[in-house]
């Protein structure tokens, strides 16, 4: 171990900026400059290649002065920009080589790279990969005189400057430098060794960093023993890492004698983890959460293990690092290292209960941290029949989730009439509308969306969309299309010049966030081998349909010879259907047989491959944005839910653009000799993609007879002429189409109320078709199924509503309403819809669910004395009866209903209750505490004894007698029971007057102390729950699968709303439990206003006793 002497971390990105420099230039010699004040050498040679972990050294001629030591005065920077990250200190010295650095030499800075902690080596200070970096190391030349000084105030002259690179490998023998020759060894004080504080192996507990409160890990040379010795402060034994106590929460911190491997299967509890030690002898695994904190250090790694879930009582505990722990090169221990950390853990004795080795315990959950924050319970990857809940900022709220406002005065009804043409830019755009429709009020829509009450598009009315971003739409009430809404990409213009071969072809637009078509002839000065590639979503480039290949043929083989390839058409979805164009993405066509290829030389040249699109495991069953139900009939003339799939898109998306078209080369070779801009016939651009529209909107989204949605892909432009029409460059691939969707908290009618209407196409993202030899209507003359342009796949269309049951005519069976002679067929949306659409979960409305991960109990349940005791669990305040109120809060008086007391009605004070001398204390003794031994039902309430932190946040209710309305309520925030005495202190938050002061104004009061399991909210109202909404609390338990995970695929205890069936297993079955909430904000279904009250939980707790 070395002594931390002067240290300074480089920030992120560093302070200065790096001019470019040859590889070892400047004065960079490895001796001394003639000067007073110098570098005189730099540990890394110019251009060497170089470990990412290994220190560099800079030599000066005098001792330096740390304070100016920065990154701003000695630069490392890769070739692309990226800064180096790491520490810089004095050399340290170990003189006597006891590996403890006695002193420091003053003259040499060491600059020591940060060694990488993540798996991916993302946190390393160097990259690997054959990185160049560049160091600079900057004197006075410079013109700045911010420079390394000396202690005596002399400034470095001269900028020194050299290159290096790290290892073109990720291999660890060869990216990393081995200091330590051997496997890793933990690292323990000697035996008596009290003034060794860190760079050793220790317990900390209840999270205290103070050495005071560690256990250390020593070894006896002389007896070859190891042992532990606890801090002043510490506990002789281990604490049992209880749930609701932090002062009980154990981890054990392993320091090793090297560097590890930062690797997730060495990082991993397959490989280093915590055991105890059971009535047979056996050491068995604890579920161990790992990481590493810090590698590379003075010492050389600090892994830290966490017990996940309860310790055993009175057992022994210990880390094992087993066989096949590596350094950060790979060398791993033969074997496992077991005896250097072996500590007991804490008996449970509580002599005056009944049953006196029995704990308690609870999981309480503040909402504090959730999604994948450190410290979250959230389990992020349940899918549900309803949007999330919101879990976050200490509360779980109701996730309603609509951003709807109504527009500017909440009653924004836009109408665009019939026979206009309205123009929306999702960059910008101003529209007039008001009540009913009347111009009195201008909204200004910003990035696409907009706020109104009620839209309509009247028959003859057109909504064109065109920019950069998709299209929202939040309606507050309804949304009827009699017209058209059309946000297709746009096609691309036919070559119509000859000679500007200088002048590449511009692909078309695509709209709202649809990718543009590829250019084609994009090289200015000489042929084109190809044309550009079309773009992605919001102009992600190179995702397109690829261009076509040029062709040449010599010209007196006549034009058709040198046709080239036509341009790939755009992917999105899946392909729907190979023989309906717009519903497959096509390849381009090949050129004339005779044409060769420009890039790949072979004949004939290639149409442009369609684009790979977004969708990347090949399962089209996922090929959308949101949560997808499946749904059978559940065998009683309804349906359910079966399974839930999540799409692979993680937003709205927009559609892809086709590729341009090749060149046609009237050449024997390619590029065309003696280029000039008349040579070449130009290929024609891609089509514009089809564009993203999500509308949202609380009542009913209805089609008119002749209303329709357009988010379809843009043709391809044909290519130059030679004579006429003859089109002899390619034609650009087109685009596809795009995405809609359709979200309604109420319906989607594609009747209009009629259920005898006709079926007819009202929504559609079919991408281009290409054009067709005879048929093409731009020109005649391109010889049959040559140099086309791909035809454009298809988008998505989804629709989201709350009912799951198929599309049908009866609004009270259905949330998707179609004409009567449709209902019943295999794809009963199909008519409607190309491709056909997806019905999915909502995103918003009245419910919302959440679920936590697994907890897990640990060794709750293991018997000091051998074998498994039951594990009793208790929560209350919910229904817990079968049926569709299971798991409900009950309620009373327009908030939860009040438990009854576990204490009192009882005066205060009394003998046996005193106010303490704090205000805000009370001291319980004899027969006040019988509630707490007398009560067994469902579970003893000598839990709170036995626990008493399990007793925050509890009601304590302070009342005049007679007078039960004057009163104060108070917030337990703290409990402590002292056997010896067999007392209970009660501490509760103050608040504006004490409750010693409340008292003594009282004629006579009395108080009731009432449990609480969770805490509602609503409207900012505490202790609220409108009367038309629920909140559900279920929970779910399971054993061990065999490798220490939860058995998800057999469950013990499947959704129920009454914990106490945990307390009907068997001793041992439970190893792990989860909870889940739902919110309603409308149980009712009487419609939920745009801007409702929501649903809070502050907590939630969960006690057991073990």
């Amino acid at each position: 171990m070395k002594n931390d002497f002067r240290r300074v971390l480089i920030p992120t990105l560093l302070l200065g900026t790096l001019s470019a420099c040859s590889g070892g230039g400047g004065s960079s010699g490895a001796g001394p400059v003639q000067t007073a004040f110098a570098l005189s050498q730099i540990s890394a040679p110019p251009n060497a290649v170089w470990q990412i972990n290994r220190e560099i050294e800079f030599h000066f001629t005098l001792p330096i002065d740390f304070a100016t030591v920065s990154s701003n005065t000695i630069n490392i920077v890769s070739d692309t920009g990226v800064p180096a990250t790491g520490s810089f200190e004095f050399k340290q010295i170990d003189t006597d080589g006891d590996g403890i650095a006695e002193t420091t030499d003053d003259t040499t800075i060491v600059f020591q790279p940060n060694c990488p902690t993540k798996a991916d080596l993302s946190d390393a200070g160097l990259s690997p990969g054959g990185t160049i970096y560049t160091i600079k190391v900057v004197g006075l030349n410079e013109g700045t005189g911010n420079t390394i000084r000396s202690t005596q105030g002399h400034a470095l002259a001269q900028t020194q400057k050299r290159n290096f690179s790290t290892p073109n490998s990720n291999a660890p023998s060869t990216i990393f430098l081995d200091e330590v020759p051997g496997p890793p060894i933990p690292v323990v004080r000697a035996k008596g060794d009290t003034t060794r504080l860190d760079g050793v192996s220790y317990i900390e507990i209840g999270g205290d960093p103070s050495p005071d409160s560690r256990i250390y890990f020593e070894f006896d040379q002389a007896t070859q023993t190891y042992s532990y010795r606890p801090g002043a402060t510490a506990p002789s034994e281990v604490p049992l890492n209880l749930y609701a106590n932090e002062e009980t929460k154990t981890a054990v911190y392993v320091e090793f004698n090297q560097p590890v491997s930062p690797s997730s299967t060495n990082i991993s509890e397959k490989r280093i983890r915590l055991e105890f030690l059971d009535s047979s002898g056996t050491w068995v695994p604890i579920d161990t959460q790992v990481e590493l904190l810090t590698n590379c250090t003075d010492t050389g790694a600090t892994v830290r293990l966490e017990p996940i879930g309860l310790l055993p009582a009175a057992s022994q505990f210990r880390v094992d690092v087993r066989q096949g722990f590596q350094d950060i090169v790979g060398e791993s221990n033969l074997i496992a290292a077991t005896d250097f950390a072996v500590v007991p853990t804490q008996s449970i004795n509580f002599s005056t209960l009944a049953e006196p080795t029995v704990g308690a315990d609870e999981f309480f959950e503040d909402f504090d941290f959730g999604g994948t924050s450190p410290g979250s319970f959230q389990d992020t990857d349940a899918l549900f029949d309803t949007p999330p809940a919101v879990w976050k900022d200490g509360e779980l709220t109701s996730g309603f989730n609509f951003d709807g406002t109504g527009g500017p005065g909440g009653d924004f009804d836009w109408v665009v009439k019939a026979g206009q043409i309205f123009v929306f830019d999702t960059v910008s755009t101003s529209i007039v509308g008001g009540p009913g429709g009347i111009a009195t009020t201008t909204e200004l829509a910003k990035g696409g969306v907009v706020h109104v009450r009620d839209l309509i598009v009247e028959a003859g009315g057109v909504l064109r969309v065109q920019g950069t971003n998709t299209m929202l739409i939040n309606a507050t009430g309804t949304v009827r299309i009699d017209g058209k809404i059309d946000v297709s990409g746009f096609t691309a213009k036919d070559v119509a010049t000859l000679n500007t071969g200088a002048q590449p072809e511009t692909g078309a637009a695509g709209a709202a966030a649809g990718g543009r078509g590829g250019d084609a002839s994009e090289v200015r000065n000489n042929s084109t081998p190809r044309g550009g590639t079309g773009f992605g979503p919001y102009l992600e480039s190179g995702t397109g349909g690829q261009g076509g290949e040029s062709g040449y043929a010599p010209d007196k083989k006549g034009k058709d010879a040198r046709r080239p390839g036509g341009g790939g058409g755009g992917r999105f979805a899946a392909d729907f259907n190979l023989s309906v164009g717009g519903l497959f993405a096509q390849q381009g066509f090949p050129g004339h047989p005779d044409s060769t290829g420009a890039e790949t030389g072979m004949k004939p040249a290639m149409g442009g491959l369609p684009g790979p699109g977004p969708f990347q495991d090949n399962d089209p069953g996922n090929d959308f944005f949101g949560i997808k139900p499946i749904v059978q009939p559940d065998g009683m003339g309804g349906y359910q839910i079966t399974g839930l799939v999540r799409g692979e898109l993680t937003s709205i998306w927009a559609g892809y653009g086709g590729g341009g078209g090749g060149d046609a080369l009237p050449s024997k070779t390619f590029p065309t000799p003696k280029w000039n801009q008349g040579s070449d016939e130009k290929g024609g651009g891609g089509g514009g993609a089809g564009g993203g529209l999500r509308i949202r909107a609380l009542g009913p989204i209805v089609f008119g007879p002749n209303g329709v949605i357009l988010a379809e892909g843009g043709h391809g432009g044909t290519g130059e002429n030679t004579s006429f029409l003859d089109h002899v460059g390619g034609t650009g691939g087109s685009g596809s189409g795009g995405h809609v969707i359709l979200e309604s908290a109420t319906l989607v009618d594609f009747t209009d109320g009629d259920p005898l209407a006709a079926n007819k196409l009202h929504v559609s993202t079919k991408g281009a078709k290409f054009y067709k030899g005879s048929n093409n209507p731009r020109g005649s003359s391109i010889p049959k199924d040559i140099s086309y342009g791909g035809g454009g796949g298809p988008g998505v269309i989804q629709i989201h509503v709350p009912s799951i049951n198929p599309p049908s005519d009866d609004p009270a069976t259905s949330n998707i309403i179609i004409p009567t002679a449709q209902v019943g067929e295999p794809d009963p949306l199909l008519p409607f819809t190309k491709p056909s659409a997806i019905q999915m979960i909502p995103t918003f409305g009245a419910r919302s669910k959440v679920r936590s991960k697994w907890i897990s109990i640990g060794g709750a349940d293991l018997d000091p004395g051998g074998g498994t005791d039951l594990v009793e669990f208790l929560f209350e305040g919910t229904d817990t009866s079968p049926g569709d109120d299971s798991g409900k809060i009950l309620t009373s008086g327009g908030g939860p209903m009040e438990l009854a007391p576990l204490m009192g009605p009882s005066p205060l004070p009394s003998s046996t209750a005193t106010l303490l001398s704090d205000g805000n204390s009370i001291l319980f003794s004899g027969s006040s505490l019988d509630p707490f031994t007398m009560s067994t039902s469902p579970v003893s309430k000598d839990i709170y004894l036995r626990s008493p932190v399990l007793l925050r946040h509890f009601l304590l209710r302070v009342s005049e007698v007679g007078n039960p309305a004057n009163l104060r309520q108070f917030d337990v925030s703290d409990a402590s029971y002292d056997e010896a005495t067999q007392t209970l202190t009660v501490h509760v938050a103050p608040l504006s007057i004490s409750m010693a002061d409340y008292v003594a104004g009282l004629s006579a009061a009395e108080f009731v102390l009432v449990p609480r399991f969770f805490r509602t909210v609503t409207g900012g109202v505490i202790d609220s729950l409108p009367t038309n909404s629920f909140v559900r609390i279920s929970f779910e338990g399971t054993g061990d699968d065999g490798f220490g995970n939860p058995d998800e695929a057999n469950l013990l205890v499947p959704l129920t709303g009454d914990i106490s069936e945990f307390n009907a297993l068997a001793p041992g079955a439970l190893r792990f439990f989860r909870f889940q909430v739902e919110f309603d904000l409308d149980e009712a279904g009487l419609g939920v206003p745009p801007n409702p009250n929501l649903i809070q939980l502050q907590y939630l707790r969960i006690p057991f006793r073990f």
